[in-house]
């Protein structure tokens, strides 16, 4: 099994006109970054820690040192922030806090790297060189296991931060910025087919696509549209739905019951969607008036939103916003609650300031019971920086004190005991955006 991070709007509903509403809310400032928009996003994070202490101390993480013989394939990203701009590291171990991560054995890339787990089997992405090469664990590191694949010449305009698996035969690249979708073939290494999702676009935003999911022969993606400039967005949320056999765009679903941007989107074994809204829980810090963020499902054999359902996560976690829907089974999942009372808000001089503030902490819900409690003796993470992994029946919770420049704790959580204190698994530099578990061999 791969692992997933959880690790958003046309101009009518039903033919009728929609008012689209727009006002200042935060903007998405993680992963997948463009180059173009880099330099004005750097200046909200700033790159303030010392790069050569940071690679000194990556052979330190908790774990043992030697791996010896390794009986499982477990592979971790980690993205730190120098004097120089970001540089991705993915560290192959046994599993997650029985190794350290060791600097000298992992595999480096260039930027925001991307690391794809598709299938159990990673693959790194290679954003300056707009590539991809299909891995398998060797001894100490990942090995190459294919001839790199470049997207160089095709309607993709940049990595987006994941990738959806489709089959052996296709998988899919979703670039919001340039509106398309790109089929390529993970087994054969090959280049694939186009789809046009400029149905998506809403004028003065846009759109960035970080989560999609297949269910019966159509792919359901997250849509969140900003304007990075004047920090305006689009306040519905979006699912477009694309129809794999015949390879369009064949619907965008909105809902103005939730405020939209970027969150969580899960499949659960019976074939529901969950989908959460807003950006980080935070954009009604910039917006009170705006609806509060939420959870919206569609349901099995259906490809609209189910208009009698919605979870306000105020309702659940004692009048808090949440984002970062972690689905973990059975009716439950983590969500990362925003502690208004821990935001400090520059509006004049650092508006977006308050994104690396370590001011959320997770809860788990239970979305059948509509409760939810906070996960016993965690600490606060930066608002920007909740996010956790699913995989081999594990969840893991990442708790960044800062993002990029500060060190991210990795828990794992008990399943008996969802709301139990977890265990600390390691303590990495840098953020960590994917963990998960790969198949072993060639």
């Amino acid at each position: 099994m791969g692992a997933t991070l959880d690790s958003i709007e046309l101009d009518a509903v039903d033919g009728e006109p929609v008012h689209a509403a727009v006002h200042p809310v935060p903007v998405d400032i993680d992963f997948q970054e463009r180059d173009a928009i880099l330099p004005c996003l750097m200046r909200v994070l700033g790159a303030s820690f010392c790069f050569a202490l940071l690679l000194l101390s990556c052979g330190d993480d908790s774990g043992d040192s030697n791996p010896g013989e390794r009986d499982e394939s477990w592979v971790v990203q980690r993205v730190v922030e120098g004097p120089d701009g970001r540089t991705s590291f993915v560290h192959l171990v046994d599993s997650p806090g029985t190794e350290a991560l060791d600097l000298s054995t992992a595999r480096e890339v260039p930027g925001n790297g991307r690391l794809y787990l598709l299938n159990g089997t990673a693959y790194l992405g290679d954003p300056e060189a707009l590539s991809v090469v299909r891995t398998r664990p060797g001894e100490m590191t990942l090995v190459d296991d294919s001839e790199r694949l470049s997207f160089v010449g095709t309607g993709i305009s940049f990595l987006p931060s994941f990738a959806v698996w489709v089959s052996p035969e296709e998988a899919f690249l979703l670039d919001g910025a340039g509106t398309t979708g790109y089929g390529w073939n993970p087994t054969e290494m090959t280049l694939g087919r186009e789809i046009d999702l400029s149905a998506i676009r809403k004028d003065g935003l846009e759109p960035n696509i970080e989560t999609g999911v297949v269910r019966d022969g159509l792919l359901f993606f997250l849509v969140q549209q900003v304007n990075v400039l004047s920090l305006e967005a689009f306040e519905g949320l979006q699912v477009g739905v694309i129809d794999l056999e015949a390879g369009v765009l064949s619907e965008v679903l909105e809902d103005f019951r939730c405020i939209g941007s970027r969150s969580g989107m899960a499949i659960t074994q019976d074939q529901t969607i969950y989908v959460q809204a807003d950006n980080y829980g935070a954009a009604r810090q910039l917006n009170p008036d705006a609806p509060s963020t939420c959870i919206l499902r569609i349901a099995p054999n259906e490809t609209s939103f189910d208009p009698t359902w919605k979870v306000d996560m105020p309702d659940l976690l004692d009048g808090r916003e949440a984002s970062s829907l972690i689905y973990a089974g059975d009716g439950i999942a983590y969500v990362s609650a925003v502690y208004e009372e821990e935001i400090t808000i520059d509006f004049e001089d650092d508006p977006l300031g308050f994104f690396n503030q370590p001011a959320s902490r997770w809860w788990v819900i239970d979305l059948e019971a509509t409760t939810g409690t906070e996960v016993a003796d965690l600490p606060f993470h930066s608002i920007a920086g909740g996010n956790g992994a699913v995989s081999d029946g594990r969840v893991f919770l990442f708790t960044p004190d800062n993002r990029f420049e500060g060190t991210t704790e990795v828990w794992e959580v008990d399943l008996e005991a969802p709301a139990a204190a977890p265990t600390e698994r390691f303590n990495a530099p840098g953020a960590v955006p994917v963990l998960g578990r790969v198949n072993d061999g060639g």
